[in-house]
Protein backbone atom coordinates (compact mmCIF):
# COMPACT_ATOMS: atom_id res chain seq x y z
CA UNK A 1 0.00 0.00 0.00
CA UNK A 2 1.67 3.65 -1.21
CA UNK A 3 1.33 5.87 1.81
CA UNK A 4 1.55 10.33 1.73
CA UNK A 5 1.99 12.73 4.07
CA UNK A 6 -0.31 15.25 5.12
CA UNK A 7 0.55 18.47 7.85
CA UNK A 8 -1.95 19.70 9.95
CA UNK A 9 -0.98 23.05 10.59
CA UNK A 10 -4.04 24.08 12.33
CA UNK A 11 -5.26 22.76 15.23
CA UNK A 12 -9.46 22.70 14.70
CA UNK A 13 -10.74 21.99 18.50
CA UNK A 14 -7.91 23.15 21.56
CA UNK A 15 -10.28 24.13 24.58
CA UNK A 16 -11.83 26.79 22.73
CA UNK A 17 -8.60 27.79 20.77
CA UNK A 18 -7.03 28.10 17.61
CA UNK A 19 -3.79 26.99 17.65
CA UNK A 20 -0.81 26.78 15.41
CA UNK A 21 1.86 23.76 15.48
CA UNK A 22 5.45 24.98 13.69
CA UNK A 23 7.43 22.42 11.63
CA UNK A 24 10.86 23.28 11.00
CA UNK A 25 12.20 20.82 8.81
CA UNK A 26 11.73 18.05 10.56
CA UNK A 27 12.71 19.10 14.00
CA UNK A 28 11.88 21.65 16.33
CA UNK A 29 13.66 24.61 18.77
CA UNK A 30 13.10 25.27 22.39
CA UNK A 31 10.83 27.85 21.68
CA UNK A 32 7.44 28.41 23.71
CA UNK A 33 5.29 29.34 20.73
CA UNK A 34 5.92 26.31 18.54
CA UNK A 35 2.72 23.67 20.22
CA UNK A 36 -0.33 23.38 21.85
CA UNK A 37 -0.52 23.50 25.16
CA UNK A 38 -3.66 22.68 27.84
CA UNK A 39 -3.66 23.81 31.39
CA UNK A 40 -7.23 23.62 31.69
CA UNK A 41 -9.42 20.58 31.03
CA UNK A 42 -12.97 20.81 29.64
CA UNK A 43 -15.28 18.13 28.53
CA UNK A 44 -13.83 16.33 25.64
CA UNK A 45 -16.19 15.80 22.19
CA UNK A 46 -15.74 11.97 22.92
CA UNK A 47 -18.24 12.13 26.19
CA UNK A 48 -16.35 8.84 27.50
CA UNK A 49 -13.00 10.80 28.37
CA UNK A 50 -15.67 13.54 30.22
CA UNK A 51 -13.04 16.31 31.66
CA UNK A 52 -9.81 16.54 30.37
CA UNK A 53 -7.27 17.64 28.02
CA UNK A 54 -7.55 16.96 24.63
CA UNK A 55 -7.07 18.37 20.99
CA UNK A 56 -9.25 17.54 18.13
CA UNK A 57 -8.25 17.59 14.59
CA UNK A 58 -11.19 17.77 11.98
CA UNK A 59 -9.41 16.41 8.43
CA UNK A 60 -12.23 17.84 6.40
CA UNK A 61 -12.95 14.41 4.67
CA UNK A 62 -12.58 11.18 5.29
CA UNK A 63 -9.37 9.15 5.37
CA UNK A 64 -7.64 5.88 5.99
CA UNK A 65 -5.21 6.64 8.57
CA UNK A 66 -2.16 4.37 8.70
CA UNK A 67 0.20 6.53 11.51
CA UNK A 68 0.75 9.67 13.13
CA UNK A 69 4.28 10.98 14.30
CA UNK A 70 4.35 13.00 17.62
CA UNK A 71 6.89 15.60 18.44
CA UNK A 72 6.49 16.12 22.43
CA UNK A 73 7.03 19.49 24.21
CA UNK A 74 10.29 20.65 23.43
CA UNK A 75 10.28 23.97 25.80
CA UNK A 76 13.58 24.62 28.06
CA UNK A 77 12.95 23.86 31.63
CA UNK A 78 9.34 22.19 30.83
CA UNK A 79 9.62 19.03 28.99
CA UNK A 80 8.01 17.44 32.13
CA UNK A 81 4.81 18.92 30.93
CA UNK A 82 5.04 16.45 27.61
CA UNK A 83 2.79 14.07 27.43
CA UNK A 84 3.35 10.90 29.10
CA UNK A 85 0.41 8.20 27.72
CA UNK A 86 -1.96 9.90 25.61
CA UNK A 87 -5.31 7.94 23.71
CA UNK A 88 -6.28 8.76 20.15
CA UNK A 89 -9.81 8.11 19.16
CA UNK A 90 -11.35 8.45 15.49
CA UNK A 91 -14.82 9.31 14.17
CA UNK A 92 -16.57 9.92 11.11
CA UNK A 93 -19.33 12.19 12.27
CA UNK A 94 -17.47 14.11 15.20
CA UNK A 95 -20.45 11.67 17.35
CA UNK A 96 -19.37 8.21 17.39
CA UNK A 97 -16.16 7.22 18.76
CA UNK A 98 -13.59 4.24 18.23
CA UNK A 99 -10.70 4.11 20.37
CA UNK A 100 -7.12 3.59 18.00
CA UNK A 101 -5.10 3.18 20.89
CA UNK A 102 -3.33 4.03 23.83
CA UNK A 103 0.55 5.31 23.29
CA UNK A 104 3.14 6.08 25.21
CA UNK A 105 5.51 9.46 24.13
CA UNK A 106 8.99 9.46 25.21
CA UNK A 107 10.47 12.77 26.66
CA UNK A 108 10.97 15.47 24.59
CA UNK A 109 15.49 17.07 25.23
CA UNK A 110 14.76 20.15 25.01
CA UNK A 111 16.85 20.87 22.55
CA UNK A 112 17.90 23.00 18.92
CA UNK A 113 16.78 20.33 16.20
CA UNK A 114 15.09 18.04 18.54
CA UNK A 115 13.74 15.20 15.84
CA UNK A 116 10.86 12.94 16.70
CA UNK A 117 11.04 9.00 16.30
CA UNK A 118 7.49 8.40 18.03
CA UNK A 119 5.46 6.97 15.03
CA UNK A 120 2.15 5.61 16.32
CA UNK A 121 0.48 2.77 14.30
CA UNK A 122 -3.37 3.61 14.08
CA UNK A 123 -3.89 -0.23 11.85
CA UNK A 124 -5.57 1.75 9.39
CA UNK A 125 -8.30 3.76 11.13
CA UNK A 126 -10.93 5.40 8.70
CA UNK A 127 -12.28 8.66 10.15
CA UNK A 128 -12.48 12.81 9.44
CA UNK A 129 -11.96 13.50 13.35
CA UNK A 130 -9.36 12.66 15.22
CA UNK A 131 -8.95 13.26 19.10
CA UNK A 132 -5.57 13.09 21.37
CA UNK A 133 -6.33 13.11 24.49
CA UNK A 134 -3.02 13.75 26.81
CA UNK A 135 -3.91 10.71 29.85
CA UNK A 136 -0.63 11.80 31.68
CA UNK A 137 2.35 14.26 31.63
CA UNK A 138 5.91 12.86 32.17
CA UNK A 139 5.85 15.30 35.29
CA UNK A 140 3.43 14.31 37.50
CA UNK A 141 2.78 17.24 39.38
CA UNK A 142 2.63 19.21 36.02
CA UNK A 143 -0.49 21.53 36.00
CA UNK A 144 -0.17 22.21 32.01
CA UNK A 145 0.24 19.46 29.53
CA UNK A 146 0.84 19.34 25.64
CA UNK A 147 2.39 18.52 22.52
CA UNK A 148 4.76 20.18 19.76
CA UNK A 149 3.27 18.54 17.20
CA UNK A 150 1.36 15.64 14.88
CA UNK A 151 1.67 14.50 11.52
CA UNK A 152 -0.56 12.35 9.96
CA UNK A 153 0.55 9.37 7.49
CA UNK A 154 -2.12 9.01 5.24
CA UNK A 155 -2.89 5.00 3.72
CA UNK A 156 -4.22 5.00 -0.12
CA UNK A 157 -6.97 2.93 -0.65
CA UNK A 158 -7.19 -0.33 -3.31
CA UNK A 159 -10.52 -0.09 -4.97
CA UNK A 160 -12.31 -2.84 -2.47
CA UNK A 161 -11.47 -1.36 0.47
CA UNK A 162 -13.28 2.02 -1.03
CA UNK A 163 -15.99 -0.50 -1.50
CA UNK A 164 -16.15 -1.43 2.01
CA UNK A 165 -15.89 1.89 3.95
CA UNK A 166 -18.36 3.53 1.71
CA UNK A 167 -20.58 0.87 3.15
CA UNK A 168 -19.96 2.80 6.15
CA UNK A 169 -23.33 3.87 8.24
CA UNK A 170 -23.17 6.43 11.14
CA UNK A 171 -26.03 7.48 13.68
CA UNK A 172 -25.72 11.24 15.33
CA UNK A 173 -25.93 13.08 17.27
CA UNK A 174 -25.04 10.54 20.07
CA UNK A 175 -26.35 11.14 23.30
CA UNK A 176 -29.20 12.27 21.06
CA UNK A 177 -32.34 14.41 22.88
CA UNK A 178 -35.04 14.86 20.26
CA UNK A 179 -33.69 13.79 17.23
CA UNK A 180 -31.61 10.56 16.07
CA UNK A 181 -30.42 11.24 12.32
CA UNK A 182 -29.21 7.89 11.00
CA UNK A 183 -27.08 8.16 7.68
CA UNK A 184 -27.04 4.82 5.88
CA UNK A 185 -24.33 6.01 3.65
CA UNK A 186 -24.16 3.89 0.04
CA UNK A 187 -25.74 1.07 2.14
CA UNK A 188 -28.41 -0.26 -0.78
CA UNK A 189 -31.32 -2.57 0.22
CA UNK A 190 -31.41 -2.55 4.09
CA UNK A 191 -34.15 -4.50 4.71
CA UNK A 192 -35.29 -3.34 8.38
CA UNK A 193 -34.13 -1.08 10.85
CA UNK A 194 -34.87 -1.91 14.62
CA UNK A 195 -34.25 0.25 17.61
CA UNK A 196 -33.99 -1.80 21.49
CA UNK A 197 -34.19 -0.41 24.48
CA UNK A 198 -31.43 -2.00 26.79
CA UNK A 199 -33.99 -5.13 28.08
CA UNK A 200 -34.38 -6.21 24.54
CA UNK A 201 -37.79 -4.76 23.79
CA UNK A 202 -38.56 -3.35 19.76
CA UNK A 203 -39.29 0.32 20.33
CA UNK A 204 -38.72 1.07 16.12
CA UNK A 205 -39.38 -1.41 13.82
CA UNK A 206 -39.25 0.53 9.67
CA UNK A 207 -37.81 -0.56 5.93
CA UNK A 208 -35.97 2.41 5.16
CA UNK A 209 -36.83 3.96 1.79
CA UNK A 210 -34.08 6.45 1.87
CA UNK A 211 -30.64 6.87 2.91
CA UNK A 212 -31.51 9.55 5.27
CA UNK A 213 -33.81 8.99 7.99
CA UNK A 214 -34.10 11.76 11.13
CA UNK A 215 -36.07 9.50 14.04
CA UNK A 216 -38.23 11.38 16.83
CA UNK A 217 -36.97 10.12 19.62
CA UNK A 218 -38.25 12.36 22.12
CA UNK A 219 -40.72 9.83 24.12
CA UNK A 220 -37.47 7.75 24.64
CA UNK A 221 -37.38 7.18 28.30
CA UNK A 222 -33.40 7.91 28.71
CA UNK A 223 -30.90 5.15 28.47
CA UNK A 224 -29.36 3.33 25.76
CA UNK A 225 -30.61 1.97 22.73
CA UNK A 226 -29.56 -0.53 19.99
CA UNK A 227 -30.12 0.29 16.09
CA UNK A 228 -29.59 -2.61 13.91
CA UNK A 229 -29.49 -3.00 10.43
CA UNK A 230 -30.57 -5.98 8.63
CA UNK A 231 -29.34 -6.42 4.88
CA UNK A 232 -29.77 -9.99 3.11
CA UNK A 233 -29.95 -11.91 6.25
CA UNK A 234 -26.79 -10.08 8.06
CA UNK A 235 -26.93 -8.29 11.40
CA UNK A 236 -24.98 -4.68 11.59
CA UNK A 237 -25.18 -2.63 15.72
CA UNK A 238 -24.89 0.35 16.56
CA UNK A 239 -25.48 1.90 20.30
CA UNK A 240 -26.59 5.25 21.54
CA UNK A 241 -27.53 7.00 24.29
CA UNK A 242 -31.21 8.81 25.06
CA UNK A 243 -30.81 12.00 27.23
CA UNK A 244 -33.69 13.90 28.90
CA UNK A 245 -34.45 17.38 28.34
CA UNK A 246 -34.70 18.03 31.99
Amino acid sequence: MKNKYIILTLFIACLGLNMQAQCLDESHSPFKDQGWMSCTESQSPNTIRGNSHWIMYDLGYKYLVDSIKVWNHNVWGETGNGARWIIVDYSIDGSNWEPAGTFRIGKAPGSWKYESDEILDLNHAFGRYFLVTVLEAHDENANCVGVAEVKFNLGIMSDTEEEILADTWTIAPNPAVDVLNIDLGNQSQVDQLIITNSIGQIVTNIKPTRNLLNLDVSEFISGMYYVTIIKEGERENKTFVKMSTR
